[in-house]
């Protein structure tokens, strides 16, 4: 996916030249966590290691700073980032940025009315493409 979000990001930017259309950071919840992801070449990126009020609560009891220490793993490098003011910060971002989409999303879906994982996923497509249009007609409109 970050390959995907990557390139149509370049081919933005390639016909609009607005830095806007670059990728900055790639922010995950624990979900995506895992070494494939952490190790992954490709955008700067900040991965949850635990759900987002224990990565606070790491990052207040135990902050950190300046660079992971010396032959730390990925998980343990990510960790050091996620515990900086920075890393913290930018965690934080995303669930001003992500949660209130998955929300939105929640009362237009409130349950599935078709049976089946290919149903189910019509389905969702379906009402998130529903709200990307409704949010591009807000901004545009």
């Amino acid at each position: 996916m970050m390959s995907a979000a990557t390139d149509a990001a370049a081919g933005l930017h390639a016909r609009t030249g607005s830095p806007e259309h670059q990728i900055g950071i790639v922010l995950a919840d624990a979900g995506y966590c895992s070494n494939k992801n952490l190790e992954a070449p490709g955008a700067d990126r900040i991965i949850a290691l635990d759900k987002g009020r224990e990565q606070h609560a790491k990052a207040v009891r135990s902050p950190a700073s300046g660079a992971p220490p010396a032959g730390a793993n990925a998980r343990e490098a990510m960790a050091h980032r996620l515990r900086t003011p920075e890393g913290s910060a930018a965690y934080k971002r995303r669930g001003a940025t992500v949660e209130p989409s998955i929300g939105t999303l929640k009362t237009i879906l409130g349950r599935f009315s078709r049976r089946g994982l290919d149903a189910a996923r019509s389905e969702l497509n379906l009402a998130a493409a529903a709200y990307n249009i409704r949010k591009i007609h807000t901004v545009t409109g």
